[in-house]
């Protein structure tokens, strides 16, 4: 199992309820809940808006399934000693925990399977130029460059929050100060039209990622109304990173923000 994902899940909590700033992002996903079925059908989440797919033979190549195949959720605060072993909440925490961890397992288990080159080190890699590039991109107002990066379907929400900033300021300044600070795998998850065939899977990446960086917002004066340029604010972030499981010309695409 990934290194990033042992990590003790209550020290990420913590993190995700503390006073550091994070970037508004998009929450309004749809979020599917597996079937309960034997490991490891169990792990790939259907996608039920092609459902009817499967009664036709028909060879085609979706770019995205436009939809968030489970939203990652915070783990809760720990439970003292005995409700943690001696009552049914805390055995279904438990219970959900062991779960969670074994889609991940077994999403990153077939990633490494079928991309030959997929390690850690080089998606981290991957994702950092991807954060750095779209958070530069979207401060500039590119469309037409971040259209490349992220799906269709997140394409449209990145418009508005850019058509959103562009009524409210003249133009932004951002920057990321340094290296990234952190980057941590939250959780790992396979979306499919059918659990049984994972040539049309993609894989979805939920990752947390803290850096320090600087922002300013401009009027049509050129004064900085909002921000600072020398005080830099730490921002975490938790991104969605989506990619298909099977094609070797795919790449990874942001296709999701969650805030908390």
């Amino acid at each position: 199992m990934e290194d990033g994902f042992r990590e003790n899940r209550s020290d990420e909590a913590a993190a995700l309820r503390s006073g550091i700033e994070r970037n508004r992002g998009f929450a309004g996903l749809r979020e599917f809940i597996p079937r309960k079925e034997i490991f490891p059908s169990a792990f790939v989440i259907p996608w039920r808006g092609l459902a009817t797919a499967r009664q036709v033979k028909m060879d085609f190549y979706m770019s995205s399934p436009g939809l968030i195949a489970e939203k990652y959720r915070p783990p809760p605060p720990p439970l003292p000693f005995f409700q943690r072993w001696f009552t049914r909440q805390g055995w279904r925490l438990k219970k959900k925990y062991l779960m969670d961890m074994l889609k991940t397992a077994y999403c990153l288990a077939k990633l490494r399977k079928k991309h030959k080159g997929y390690n850690q080190k080089v998606f981290y890699r991957e994702a950092t130029d991807l954060y750095k590039e779209i958070n530069k991109l979207s401060a500039a107002g590119d469309l037409g460059k971040l259209r490349r990066l992220v799906t269709e379907h997140f394409f449209s929400v990145i418009k508005n929050q850019i058509k959103q900033r562009q009524a409210a300021y003249s133009r932004v300044h951002w920057e990321m100060v340094g290296q990234i600070k952190l980057m941590r795998t939250l959780q790992g998850r396979l979306i499919g039209i059918d659990r049984k065939d994972l040539d049309n899977a993609f894989v979805q990446i939920t990752l947390r990622i803290q850096s320090n960086q600087i922002f300013a917002a401009y009027d049509k004066n050129n004064n900085i109304i909002k921000g600072d340029l020398e005080k830099p604010l730490l921002v975490e972030d938790i991104w969605i990173f989506e990619k298909h499981l099977t094609r070797p010309d795919s790449t990874w695409r942001l296709c999701g923000q969650l805030n908390f």
